[in-house]
């Protein structure tokens, strides 16, 4: 199981030749970060992060490229960042009962015959 929180970041990100080099969902999500974009060299946004606003400008029932003004080389934008943290989920345990026999034919120690021993372990995975 997978717990999560949030926090609100602020970034300046630059726009590169071929923009900011995202891609975002219907819900300004970030859903891609293009290879070799601008967005990738600056390494401030990741996948999953949620940008909230554009230059102050709230993206609430918007897309990011309605509130955007085209063609600027840097946009403040603030972001939500879901934090995911591990949460141990009990599981029942396995028992796993190896047998393992072996057969002796020490003739000394047992008069001539045939020794069978068996021994067991339990391991716990």
């Amino acid at each position: 199981m997978v717990a999560t929180s949030a926090t609100r970041r602020t970034f300046v990100l630059e726009r590169g030749p071929q923009g900011l080099g995202l891609e975002l969902d219907s819900t300004n999500t970030i859903i891609t970060v293009k290879p070799g974009g601008r967005a990738e060299q600056q390494a401030l946004v990741q996948l999953d992060d949620i940008i909230l606003s554009v230059d102050g400008k709230s993206l609430a029932g918007k897309l990011m490229q309605e509130v955007m003004v085209p063609g600027r080389p840097v946009y403040v934008v603030e972001i939500l960042r879901p934090e995911k943290k591990e949460v141990p989920v009990a599981t029942p345990m396995k028992a796993i009962n190896a047998i393992r026999r072996s057969m002796s034919f020490d003739k000394k120690s047992s008069g001539g015959n045939i020794k069978r021993s068996l021994s067991w372990t339990t391991k716990k995975w």
